[in-house]
């Protein structure tokens, strides 16, 4: 994939000039993207489906570990992998999620990560886990070497379903996760959002490798958040019930590393989905395994 530079330099010759002339300088061709919502609730629940701000594998995948300094960012699918031999050596994936401003009459009563998988590799069934960033990082810039999560064991907030087919959404196990705290953490400090790992094992096991969606893919687009990583929050209104639309939810503006003006033009850009109702929406196909 071709990436659009943060700084350019151009050469301009021909013979219609008389010489040759070069700027350079922080001529950023990246788009400002302003983001919006769809849909609206009303009732004792709203649900909604919020796009993924940046995303990116890192990889120690060749023998030792000579793309440790590679980047990743601007793929189309992230890949999750581990074993004791090279391929598929380390994969693991971290993404971060957009958080809209709650008005003060809802609280979550669920929150949920769901990953498209979009390939079949090397399957696992086995689920794997999901840790909270804690350092900040560049989806353009993050490698295996330079990337804020020590490579071993993590402390694991939730785990995601292990691999059963192509071409589906897996999702946080219920039982196995609890991501309310680091949500409602992030939600009152956003300046602790920095996301999440889903978290490959040591080497030892048998050999794994899978792949989910990026941001990046193409189903991704200015108005249909398609199959790139998805949280999804379950509201309860206080009251009993109350309404949820573009007159309560306030939008912040997305972060400035965000990687989703490297693929998107703008000026707008779908983050938010909301959706009423009794149970989440049918449409959504949303996984909880």
């Amino acid at each position: 994939m071709i990436k659009t530079p943060r700084f350019i330099l151009i050469l301009m010759c021909g013979a219609i000039l008389a010489g040759c002339a070069i700027l350079s300088g922080p001529f950023s061709l990246r788009p400002t993207l302003t983001p919006t919502m769809e849909g609206s609730a009303q009732g004792q629940y709203a649900y909604l489906w919020l796009g993924a701000t940046k995303d990116a594998d890192v990889r120690c995948s060749a023998p030792a570990c000579a793309d440790e300094d590679v980047n990743y960012g601007g793929q189309f699918s992230l890949n999750l992998g581990a074993g004791p031999s090279v391929p598929p050596g380390l994969h693991r994936t971290y993404v971060e999620f957009y958080l809209p401003l709650l008005p003060d009459d809802v609280e979550i009563v669920e929150a949920h990560i769901n990953l498209f998988e979009d390939s079949q590799q090397l399957p696992s069934p086995r689920q794997r886990g999901i840790v909270e960033v804690i350092a900040e990082w560049d989806p353009m810039a993050i490698t295996h070497a330079n990337q804020p999560m020590t490579v071993g064991s993590l402390t694991k907030i939730g785990f995601i379903g292990g691999f059963q087919q192509r071409g589906e959404w897996r999702g946080t196990i219920p039982a196995r996760t609890d991501l309310l705290p680091a949500i409602r953490g992030h939600l009152s400090d956003p300046a602790t959002n920095h996301g999440f790992i889903v978290q490959n094992v040591p080497r030892g096991g048998p050999n794994y490798l899978r792949s989910f969606s990026s941001l990046n893919e193409l189903s991704r687009t200015e108005t249909a958040l398609g199959q790139s990583p998805r949280l999804l929050l379950k509201l309860r209104f206080k009251e009993g019930e109350g309404f949820l639309d573009d007159t309560n939810l306030a939008l912040p503006a997305l972060p400035p590393d965000t990687d989703l003006d490297e693929q998107l033009t703008g000026p707008n850009v779908l983050m938010v989905r909301i959706a009423g109702g009794a149970d989440w929406p049918v449409s959504w196909d949303v996984a909880f395994d």
